[in-house]
């Protein structure tokens, strides 16, 4: 019986192997050189794709919206103005255009347009698109687009509603810090082939998808790629990649043309030494700063499909030190509301910081109006808790808190009733009316910003500031500003130019002349914040300024060390498009946390982390605040002080993840098989699979270094 037992086994054992050999070969069949790393299709199936992103004609933060929902997705994208439409050879590169706030198109840019959609190209119109373009809009499939007040819509039966149960999208009452019964879309009449995708209450469809040629598009009185639009935010980036599947749906399922460029990141606070490919320099590194990573771009053409690549980074030995900043913005009255009805001392708030994990705090310490809340300048109003407290507040507040290891920015509105009392002539002039704003001084003019100067200097010589940031009241294109001094501004603007000068007045929205008038506004911010930065660089502090989330702010770059994007009525994502080009100047994404729940507070802080910020925060008032005494109703929602402790202690967790999530990009046939990252080095050793790979890292990553410094 053992005999035969044994027998039996040994046939046994004898298939099993048989059938061993058989799977071995058919794995060897089915994966090639590719050995045991899996290879398949990536989570992201747009991959090597190419984007065309066109320059609105207002800057809402939509186009910030649609090129951070496209990079989230990791397409190749190029940003331009769409004149660049004109070069077909230039246009016919790219897989998509996609268009928001840019409603006029010329002839010569819609034929391109037309011929690149009919030979196989997409076309993304958002929250009405090409709306002032008829001969376009017909490519598209629709007529008659105007704009409608809504508080919800209903998702129709299409390729936008797959994966969808509730078709039923209500719109909230309030987004970030604007609040509405009623928010704006674009409402349109299909034509023949349009395939209609939401209706409002009363029927008008506010959306339509086509077919011309080979091509699809897609124009939409909404924008999926700003969820918080809907009240259930989540419904967004589910038609978002609908849309783009739909879309691209030809594009995504044929080959790729693969550059053989790879992204390698490093923390944005290495100062890299040296790049090696294969134990030698590497040709022609390009170094980017992208946020918290810095990127560096390999050729790597020369890795045949099958073999594998070693780079080696080199850098200044890491100290330890965050990868972000938590950042506490804190507004009007803050001051005041923590002394009166906390009994707030210095010491105290800045214990409270260290206790929701904070690392950087900016108080707003004058507003518009000149009303102070520190003792600055004889002729200001000052705050009366400030005021009557019994030493300084400001500097003994700046003093706890570096105590603690938290950096104070000192945050400023330009004034103009001290300005306005000195010099009434230099009030604002109304482009449209001609009528004299005798509340707003125009800070293009050098006597408008006379005592503003005096107020910075002031600041800067008497308090120990971590820095010095403006907030949203310097950009003087928002002003129209039509006075003399203005207008002979625009005279040597247009000079300079070789344009033929007109007068402002007579200059009517969307004509060419009139974006030279605010590029010449642009300028003359340039200047200002440059007067400013003079005065806060001597005292060896950086400077910077608060503004909207859009292309059209990052001008400022040259002036300031870091800008301040006010992310509230937009994704965290959104900002992808600043930090793609700021390059070296700091960015500060700042969430808003008045009447938010406190889930959606940390699922955004987060989300503001693995889109690439290096400092996150929030603009919140301190205990002791009470939400219905004037400033809009806005209140902290009970739980908010705990969710953002929680959100900030994680940090640097979550940017771990994010770092490795996004440590190498590019060319999607490389992936990483083996790497350590050092406090002074990092390897890395890749392998081109010759299609797209499953996941970037396919083998052993040391981090642990990284990990230490946390």
């Amino acid at each position: 019986m053992l005999k035969s037992k044994g027998c039996w086994v040994n046939q046994l054992l004898g298939l099993f192997f048989v059938l061993i050999s058989f799977l071995s070969l058919a794995i060897e069949k089915q994966i090639g050189s590719e050995g045991r790393y899996s290879v398949g299709q990536t989570l992201t199936p747009f991959e090597g794709l190419k984007a065309l992103v066109i320059k609105p004609e207002s800057f809402w933060g939509w186009d910030a919206a649609v090129f951070g929902a496209l990079h989230e997705r990791h397409f190749d994208i190029t940003y331009e103005k769409p004149e660049a439409l004109e070069d077909f050879g230039f246009l016919s590169q790219f897989d998509i255009v996609a268009s928001n706030i840019r409603r006029k198109f010329t002839p010569k840019q819609v034929e391109n347009l037309r011929r690149f959609i009919a030979d196989g190209g997409a076309f993304y119109g958002s929250w009405g698109g090409p709306m002032a373009t008829p001969d376009l809009l017909k490519v598209c499939k629709i007529a008659n687009p105007r704009s409608v007040r809504i508080t919800g819509m209903t998702l129709l039966d299409n390729p936008l509603s797959k994966g969808i149960d509730e078709r039923e999208i209500p719109f909230p009452p309030i987004i970030g810090h604007s609040r509405s019964g009623k928010w704006e879309m674009v409402a349109m009449t299909p034509i023949e082939g349009g395939i209609p995708v939401a209706k409002d209450a009363d029927g008008n469809i506010l959306g339509v998808l086509g077919e011309y040629g080979k091509g699809r598009t897609a124009v939409l009185g909404f924008g999926p790629e700003n969820e918080k639009y809907f009240a259930k935010r989540e419904v967004g980036p589910v038609m978002m990649d609908n849309l783009l599947n739909w879309l691209l749906e030809h594009k995504i399922s044929a080959p790729r043309k693969w550059t053989g460029i790879v992204e390698v990141s490093l923390p944005a606070r290495t100062e890299v030494k040296g790049v090696f490919l294969n134990g030698k320099p590497a040709t022609n590194p390009q170094i980017t700063e992208f946020g918290s990573l810095k990127k560096i771009a390999l050729d790597l053409k020369s890795v045949e499909v099958g073999k594998e690549a070693t780079i080696t980074l080199t850098y200044e030995p890491l100290i330890d030190a965050p990868n972000v900043e938590t950042v506490i913005h804190m507004p009007w009255g803050s001051f005041p509301y923590f002394i009166r009805n906390r009994n707030g001392t210095p010491e105290m708030l800045a214990e409270w910081l260290k206790s929701i994990n904070a690392t950087v705090c900016q108080p707003l310490l004058r507003e518009a109006s000149g009303f102070a809340y520190y003792k600055g300048m004889p002729e200001d109003t000052i705050s009366p808790e400030v005021a009557n407290y019994r030493g300084n507040f400001l500097a003994e507040f700046i003093d706890e808190c570096h105590k603690r290891g938290i950096k104070v920015i000192g945050g400023i509105y330009l004034e103009s009733p001290t300005t306005l009392k000195r010099y009434p002539d230099v009030a604002v002039v109304v482009r449209k009316t001609g009528e004299l704003n005798t509340k707003q001084a125009c800070f293009n003019n050098p006597k408008g910003m006379e005592y503003n100067l005096e107020t910075v200097k002031n600041l800067v010589e008497n308090y120990k500031l971590d820095g010095v940031i403006l907030d949203d009241n310097f950009e003087l294109q928002d002003y129209d500003c039509c006075c003399s001094y203005c207008k002979e501004d625009f005279r040597r603007y247009c000079e300079r130019k070789g344009i033929e000068f007109r007068d402002p007045s007579q200059i009517s929205w969307g004509e060419p002349l009139w974006f030279h008038w605010i590029e010449c506004k642009l300028e003359a911010t340039r200047r200002l914040t440059l007067s400013i930065a003079e005065i806060v660089h001597r005292h060896n502090i950086p400077f910077g300024g608060w503004v909207g989330v859009g292309m059209r702010q990052t001008h400022l770059k040259e002036v300031f060390d870091f800008i301040g994007g006010m992310v509230y009525t937009t994704p965290p994502r959104a900002i992808r498009l600043m930090l793609w080009s700021l390059g070296k100047c700091k960015f500060i994404c700042l969430l808003w946390a008045p009447n938010e729940k406190p889930e959606r507070m940390e699922q955004e802080f987060r989300e503001a982390i693995f889109a690439g910020n290096s400092a996150v925060g929030f603009w919140i008032y301190p205990p002791g605040h009470i939400g219905a005494e004037g400033y809009g109703g806005w209140r902290m929602v009970e739980g908010s002080y705990e969710a953002i402790a929680r959100a900030f202690s994680n940090a640097e967790k979550w940017w771990l993840e994010f770092y490795r999530e996004n440590i190498l990009a590019g060319d999607a046939r490389f992936a990483i098989i083996e790497g350590k990252f050092r406090r002074d080095k990092m390897t890395l050793k890749v392998k081109n699979f010759g299609k797209i790979v499953s996941e970037r890292i396919l083998g052993a990553l040391d981090l642990s270094a990284l990990e230490k410094q946390k």
